[in-house]
């Protein structure tokens, strides 16, 4: 099947959604729970949008590092959710006797194909990695804590891990059809 833009673009809208709102949630929180030096100053892009001017390093780094650990978070749990129903409700791959369970109890939409799954994966494993990415860059100029970055990491390459496992699982189930038409 095709990857349809207009597709991607529609799934992408919340997962971007909830990194933004980690992103300003953990900013607050670490402004309010560490008592940074902060003031609100005038934005770069918008204009007429206030931004948060950090009065020290240490304040930027902390704050920085504690919004980055709230967009991980976000990221887990959002991927993770995507992992999760790709491992036990992918439609290709499911046990007879889980999805006959779900279809009793109503519970027939978490059975996804892979066209749903791998479009919502594939706007996770973009994110995850531009989140990487940009921790790498915030980390080199000294505005992120090392242990964060190195979560980042580690976070990035499992669930990057757990993916290919789906895929892996998927391709397998592929061939196997392939070989019982060829018979």
């Amino acid at each position: 099947m095709n990857v349809s833009p207009l597709k991607i673009f529609d799934e992408s809208i919340l997962p971007a959604v909830l990194v933004i709102f980690a992103k300003i949630l953990g900013s607050i929180f670490a402004n309010y729970y560490f008592n940074l030096n902060w003031n609100l100053g005038e934005g770069l892009i918008f204009y007429s949008f206030p931004r948060i001017v950090y009065l020290d390093s240490n304040s930027l780094q902390i704050a920085n590092s504690v919004s980055t650990l709230a967009v991980l978070f976000v990221l887990v749990f959002g991927f993770g959710f995507v992992l999760f129903r790709a491992h036990n409700f992918h439609d290709s791959h499911i046990h007879p006797k889980v999805s006959a369970g779900l279809h009793k109890r109503g519970l027939e939409e978490l059975i996804c194909d892979s066209y749903e799954i791998y479009h919502q994966a594939a706007i996770w494993l973009s994110l995850t990695w531009l989140v990487f990415l940009l921790a790498a860059l915030q980390f080199s100029v000294g505005v992120l804590n090392g242990g964060i970055f190195a979560f980042s990491g580690v976070i990035t390459l499992s669930l990057n891990a757990l993916l290919f496992l789906d895929v892996k699982k998927e391709i397998n189930v592929e061939r196997e059809l392939a070989r019982q038409d060829v018979n």
